[in-house]
């Protein structure tokens, strides 16, 4: 039982009309006990008291404090929220921008690809290709399939690289994948 219970019970055993009774003057005597001997006194002193202490938990109830308590654990909850979600939303545009780059880098090359794959003379001019990370034109992308045969192992790693293509093997293997990527005949090399 709480001191508020405890001290509500032993107030219970004065007369319900005392106040009544207080008010008009007419309290001498309670059933049992007087109002001014230091036992009730003592009692009166210690009830107050233990409501006293009780009545100051009060404050920590939501009801009491309006939900402040709740209000500002809410808000907190939600600015964690939102910068999660800010978080997740700048992770997920990057990706989306990645994806569009690269998309539309493979939509040029292909139709590099599909140009390249008319040409008949090794002095035709090639279409460039585009780096698959960055849209942009390959630098010292070969100008004609002439150019092609002559470029040295590091130059064709220098463009099999921002294709997303393999630098392994050695230089004639390089070559030959950079000319099936471009859609190059043989006979046109």
């Amino acid at each position: 039982m709480s001191s508020l219970q405890q001290g509500a019970s032993s107030f219970g055993r004065i007369d319900p009309n005392f106040h009544a009774k207080l008010a008009l003057g007419r309290v001498a005597q309670i059933p049992g006990c007087c109002l001014y001997c230091d036992k009730c006194l003592r009692e009166i002193s210690n009830n107050c008291m233990r409501f006293a202490s009780e009545f100051d938990k009060l404050q920590n109830l939501p009801v009491i404090d309006a939900g402040a308590s709740i209000l500002a654990a809410l808000n907190r909850m939600e600015g964690t929220l939102n910068s999660r979600f800010d978080a997740l939303e700048a992770r997920f545009d990057a990706r989306f921008d990645a994806l569009e780059t690269r998309q539309l880098a493979s939509e040029q090359n292909a139709i590099s690809r599909i140009q390249n794959s008319y040409l008949e003379s090794p002095n035709s001019p090639l279409a460039p290709f585009h780096n698959v990370q960055t849209n942009t034109v390959i630098p010292n992308f070969p100008s004609t399939t002439h150019d092609l045969g002559r470029l040295n192992a590091g130059q064709l790693d220098t463009i099999l690289e921002p294709l997303g293509l393999s630098i392994g093997g050695n230089t004639s293997q390089k070559r030959e994948r950079l000319r099936v990527y471009m859609g190059l005949r043989r006979a046109a090399v």
